[in-house]
């Protein structure tokens, strides 16, 4: 397949003359060049889909419910009447309140136990939500560590 000729001017000294340039071929270069650039920009539009379709799913996920919280420590009080125990790391003691609907785990949240295995001075991590302006733990799990 040929392409095109183009005109060139050639001037020198004293001759103003126009020739053409010699028919270029189509090589495999060519070829191969214009399917990677059409590739490229398939490939562009179906990632900028995909990222939109993303950020729309992650838009919902995030306004589905409010991001837990945690709180590891020691249990310094358990008050099994009122529903709370407050939780020690460190220098910093927190509230956490519990209630019916609350897991009660062991080994990383993979096996379920009865609260009566929970104790003062036992090592937990508390999962849940801060009430606004709260620092009382509304606590949807609370897991057991330390101990096997």
């Amino acid at each position: 397949m040929l392409r095109s000729s183009r005109t060139v001017r050639i001037t020198g000294a004293d001759t103003h003359q126009t020739k053409k340039a010699p028919a270029r071929r189509v090589t495999k270069e060519d070829a191969m060049r214009k399917a990677i650039v059409i590739l490229m920009f398939a490939l562009f539009a179906v990632a900028g889909l995909a990222l939109q379709d993303a950020v729309a799913n992650g838009q919902a996920k995030a306004a589905s419910g409010p991001k837990l919280s945690r709180w590891h420590g020691k249990i310094v009080m358990f008050d099994k009447d009122k529903s709370t125990m407050e939780v020690r790391r460190d220098t910093v003691v927190r509230t956490v309140h519990f209630d019916s609907s609350t897991k009660w785990t062991k080994a990383k949240g993979t096996k379920v136990i009865d609260m009566s295995e929970f104790k003062e001075g036992s090592e937990v991590l508390c999962l849940g939500t801060y009430n606004k302006g709260s620092v009382v733990l509304n606590a949807t799990n609370i897991d057991l560590r330390g101990q096997d």
